[in-house]
Protein backbone atom coordinates (compact mmCIF):
# COMPACT_ATOMS: atom_id res chain seq x y z
CA UNK A 1 0.00 0.00 0.00
CA UNK A 2 1.64 3.02 -0.81
CA UNK A 3 2.15 5.58 1.98
CA UNK A 4 -0.53 8.46 0.86
CA UNK A 5 -2.92 5.64 1.54
CA UNK A 6 -1.66 4.64 5.02
CA UNK A 7 -2.32 7.51 6.25
CA UNK A 8 -6.17 7.47 5.27
CA UNK A 9 -6.31 4.25 7.25
CA UNK A 10 -4.85 5.04 10.43
CA UNK A 11 -7.14 4.50 13.57
CA UNK A 12 -8.93 8.02 14.79
CA UNK A 13 -7.31 9.47 17.94
CA UNK A 14 -9.47 8.65 20.61
CA UNK A 15 -8.32 9.66 24.31
CA UNK A 16 -7.90 7.12 26.86
CA UNK A 17 -10.85 5.43 28.21
CA UNK A 18 -12.69 5.76 31.29
CA UNK A 19 -13.90 2.18 31.24
CA UNK A 20 -12.56 -0.65 29.97
CA UNK A 21 -14.40 -4.13 30.22
CA UNK A 22 -14.33 -7.64 28.81
CA UNK A 23 -17.21 -8.20 27.40
CA UNK A 24 -16.11 -12.15 26.65
CA UNK A 25 -18.25 -13.54 29.38
CA UNK A 26 -21.39 -11.70 28.85
CA UNK A 27 -21.13 -11.79 24.72
CA UNK A 28 -23.98 -14.12 23.76
CA UNK A 29 -26.35 -12.64 26.05
CA UNK A 30 -25.01 -9.34 25.04
CA UNK A 31 -26.11 -9.41 21.33
CA UNK A 32 -28.83 -11.25 21.82
CA UNK A 33 -29.93 -8.07 23.49
CA UNK A 34 -28.74 -5.52 21.46
CA UNK A 35 -30.65 -7.30 19.07
CA UNK A 36 -34.24 -7.30 20.52
CA UNK A 37 -33.27 -3.94 21.91
CA UNK A 38 -32.74 -2.61 17.70
CA UNK A 39 -36.43 -3.39 16.49
CA UNK A 40 -37.23 -1.17 18.99
CA UNK A 41 -35.22 1.56 18.91
CA UNK A 42 -32.29 2.88 16.74
CA UNK A 43 -30.21 4.47 19.49
CA UNK A 44 -28.67 2.22 22.22
CA UNK A 45 -27.85 4.48 25.86
CA UNK A 46 -25.10 2.55 27.55
CA UNK A 47 -24.28 3.15 30.98
CA UNK A 48 -20.39 1.54 32.06
CA UNK A 49 -19.06 1.34 35.41
CA UNK A 50 -15.45 0.41 35.98
CA UNK A 51 -16.41 -1.47 39.14
CA UNK A 52 -18.29 -4.32 36.79
CA UNK A 53 -21.26 -2.98 36.02
CA UNK A 54 -22.89 -2.47 32.51
CA UNK A 55 -26.51 -0.97 31.73
CA UNK A 56 -27.78 -1.19 28.17
CA UNK A 57 -31.52 0.95 27.47
CA UNK A 58 -33.20 2.15 25.04
CA UNK A 59 -36.11 5.20 25.52
CA UNK A 60 -38.51 6.22 23.01
CA UNK A 61 -41.06 8.97 23.30
CA UNK A 62 -44.09 6.75 23.66
CA UNK A 63 -42.67 6.16 27.47
CA UNK A 64 -41.02 3.20 26.86
CA UNK A 65 -38.16 2.74 28.95
CA UNK A 66 -36.45 -0.83 28.52
CA UNK A 67 -33.06 -1.13 30.47
CA UNK A 68 -30.95 -4.56 30.76
CA UNK A 69 -28.26 -4.33 34.00
CA UNK A 70 -25.58 -7.15 33.29
CA UNK A 71 -23.24 -7.21 36.77
CA UNK A 72 -20.22 -9.32 37.38
CA UNK A 73 -18.54 -8.11 34.05
CA UNK A 74 -14.80 -8.30 34.10
CA UNK A 75 -13.42 -5.06 34.79
CA UNK A 76 -9.61 -4.62 33.11
CA UNK A 77 -7.07 -2.09 35.24
CA UNK A 78 -4.22 -2.28 32.35
CA UNK A 79 -4.83 0.33 30.60
CA UNK A 80 -4.72 2.47 33.42
CA UNK A 81 -1.75 4.52 35.28
CA UNK A 82 -1.17 3.98 39.10
CA UNK A 83 -1.05 6.62 41.11
CA UNK A 84 1.93 6.59 43.88
CA UNK A 85 0.78 4.83 47.08
CA UNK A 86 -2.95 4.15 45.87
CA UNK A 87 -4.54 1.02 44.86
CA UNK A 88 -5.49 0.92 41.23
CA UNK A 89 -8.68 -0.75 41.59
CA UNK A 90 -9.51 1.83 44.30
CA UNK A 91 -8.68 5.02 42.36
CA UNK A 92 -10.53 3.48 38.95
CA UNK A 93 -13.38 1.63 40.39
CA UNK A 94 -15.98 4.56 40.31
CA UNK A 95 -15.21 5.49 37.11
CA UNK A 96 -18.52 5.73 34.85
CA UNK A 97 -18.60 6.36 30.80
CA UNK A 98 -22.67 7.36 29.28
CA UNK A 99 -22.49 6.73 25.93
CA UNK A 100 -25.43 6.66 23.10
CA UNK A 101 -24.81 5.40 19.72
CA UNK A 102 -26.72 4.10 16.46
CA UNK A 103 -27.68 0.29 17.35
CA UNK A 104 -27.64 -0.60 14.27
CA UNK A 105 -23.41 -0.21 14.13
CA UNK A 106 -23.35 -2.31 16.98
CA UNK A 107 -25.07 -4.59 15.73
CA UNK A 108 -23.56 -5.35 12.79
CA UNK A 109 -19.76 -4.97 14.59
CA UNK A 110 -21.29 -7.97 17.18
CA UNK A 111 -22.61 -10.04 13.94
CA UNK A 112 -19.27 -9.54 12.23
CA UNK A 113 -17.32 -10.92 15.16
CA UNK A 114 -19.59 -13.71 15.47
CA UNK A 115 -18.11 -16.08 12.99
CA UNK A 116 -14.53 -15.15 14.65
CA UNK A 117 -12.58 -17.32 16.37
CA UNK A 118 -11.53 -15.54 19.51
CA UNK A 119 -10.18 -15.58 22.97
CA UNK A 120 -11.17 -12.20 24.13
CA UNK A 121 -13.35 -8.75 23.84
CA UNK A 122 -12.42 -5.79 25.46
CA UNK A 123 -15.17 -2.86 25.04
CA UNK A 124 -13.17 0.80 26.25
CA UNK A 125 -15.58 3.42 26.71
CA UNK A 126 -15.35 7.08 26.45
CA UNK A 127 -18.51 9.05 27.41
CA UNK A 128 -19.25 11.51 24.29
CA UNK A 129 -16.22 10.25 22.67
CA UNK A 130 -16.11 6.57 21.32
CA UNK A 131 -17.24 2.92 21.95
CA UNK A 132 -13.99 0.97 20.99
CA UNK A 133 -14.28 -3.19 20.69
CA UNK A 134 -10.63 -5.10 20.94
CA UNK A 135 -11.15 -8.66 19.69
CA UNK A 136 -8.16 -10.79 20.37
CA UNK A 137 -7.99 -13.52 17.78
CA UNK A 138 -7.81 -17.30 18.26
CA UNK A 139 -5.18 -19.35 18.70
CA UNK A 140 -3.71 -16.22 20.84
CA UNK A 141 -1.36 -14.41 19.61
CA UNK A 142 -2.71 -14.40 15.95
CA UNK A 143 -3.69 -10.54 16.04
CA UNK A 144 -6.42 -8.31 16.96
CA UNK A 145 -9.48 -6.75 15.05
CA UNK A 146 -10.48 -3.70 16.70
CA UNK A 147 -13.76 -1.39 15.56
CA UNK A 148 -14.06 2.27 16.54
CA UNK A 149 -17.58 3.06 16.93
CA UNK A 150 -18.68 6.53 17.16
CA UNK A 151 -20.98 7.84 19.41
CA UNK A 152 -24.00 10.24 19.67
CA UNK A 153 -23.55 13.33 21.72
CA UNK A 154 -25.23 13.03 24.50
CA UNK A 155 -27.68 15.79 25.71
CA UNK A 156 -29.12 17.39 28.48
CA UNK A 157 -32.16 15.39 28.20
CA UNK A 158 -30.39 11.71 27.20
CA UNK A 159 -28.42 12.37 31.26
Amino acid sequence: MPVEHIIKHKPPDVPPPQVSLELQTINKLFRVVIERMSKISKNLHIIAYQSGKLILAINQQINLNVKTYFTDVIPRYDIFQPVDGMNIVDVYNQNVAEIKLDIRKLTTVLLFFNNLQYTNVVGFFSSNEMLVINIELAPQGLGTVTYFIPVIILSEEDI
